[in-house]
């Protein structure tokens, strides 16, 4: 059974390709990960000046923080202040900025509090197995909002208060929504549904089944 702390862990990945549920204020866009990051990080630091104090060893997976992972940080901080100088007086400077604190967000921070406020290796394999449940979930969801834009009801968000009417297509002369369910944009989704069902698939040790084959050929 999952605490309190480790149930916020999976939502935290829950969210992360969820980009639905997104509050934009201005430029600032504040994913419901981002806020759970912003909460658990001090808990997470918490944890391990506790540890300290008592003079428990730290558990981080040395692993996945290895020197690989040091030699990507710095890449990735010199890619940033880069891009920073290169683009800082033009429009997308702002991009520049938000995609590199979502690469650090996902490939660094994510990981530190996962492995660090969830060490029980027990506790992490059902916290993915969960995660990936549910993101299945909402990839069937795709399937409404299909049949209620065939009954005229079209249902399209790329984030919350942001409703997306232009994403349609036509195939063979049928005028179509593309499908997106809580993925934010059409591609996210079309990008993520293969690794979902496959992740899927891995965690239960099973193959793929038939149905859901045909299902990623259709989506």
């Amino acid at each position: 059974k999952l605490n309190i702390i480790e149930r916020l862990v999976l939502f935290t990945f829950l969210f992360v390709p969820l980009k639905f549920f997104t509050i934009k204020l201005g430029s600032i866009s504040l994913t419901f990960s981002r806020i759970l990051i912003i909460v658990l990080l001090p808990i997470a630091f918490f944890y391990i000046l506790k540890k300290i104090s008592y003079n428990n060893p730290i558990r981080i997976n040395s692993i996945y923080f290895n020197n690989y992972a040091i030699l990507l940080f710095i890449y990735a901080i010199f890619s940033y202040l880069l891009a920073s100088l290169f683009y800082n007086d033009l429009d997308f400077s702002n991009r520049v900025h938000l995609s590199s604190l979502s690469f650090f967000e996902s490939m660094f921070l994510l990981p530190f509090i996962f492995y660090t406020l969830v060490p029980s290796p027990k506790k992490q394999i059902i916290i993915l197995k969960k995660v990936f449940k549910y993101l299945k979930i909402f990839v069937y969801l795709s399937v409404l909002q299909f049949f209620l834009d065939l009954i005229g009801f079209p249902v399209s968000y790329e984030s919350i208060g942001e409703p997306a009417p232009e994403n349609r297509s036509n195939i063979f002369g049928f005028d179509i929504l593309r499908l997106s369910s809580f993925f934010g944009e059409p591609r996210d989704l079309a990008t993520l549904i293969i690794p979902i069902f496959v992740m899927n698939s891995i965690l239960d040790n099973r193959y793929l089944r038939n149905y859901e084959i045909l299902f990623i050929l259709l989506i």
